[in-house]
């Protein structure tokens, strides 16, 4: 399973590349080529917890957010995130990945 961190997805990725893939994923949202449910909220105290999977056909994912606008006071971001990633055949777990913002 690949495991990549925010700066190794900043390396691997070019702004004009990120720019081109979203345009992309803009297009195929708008063909109903993949599923984007609404996404779950749940707070806690001060914490909001966010759920947001999307489907496509090869693959599907599931972004994991937390946001607790406390955490600076210690030093931590307000908002840290894990992005799944999933083979739409089997189910097999294929990356996990940073995603902060």
């Amino acid at each position: 399973m690949l495991q990549l961190s925010a700066q190794e997805i900043e390396i691997l990725f070019s702004p004009i590349e990120v720019i081109e893939i979203v345009r992309q994923g803009i297009i195929n949202d708008a063909n109903a080529v993949y599923s984007v449910p609404q996404r779950s909220h749940y707070e806690r105290g001060n914490s909001i917890n966010l759920i947001m999977p999307a489907y496509g056909p090869k693959y599907y994912c599931t972004k994991l957010i937390s946001v607790d606008p406390h955490n600076p006071e210690a030093g931590l971001p307000s908002i840290s995130g894990l992005l799944v990633l999933n083979n739409n055949e089997n189910g097999e777990c294929l990356a996990l990945m940073d995603a902060p913002k």
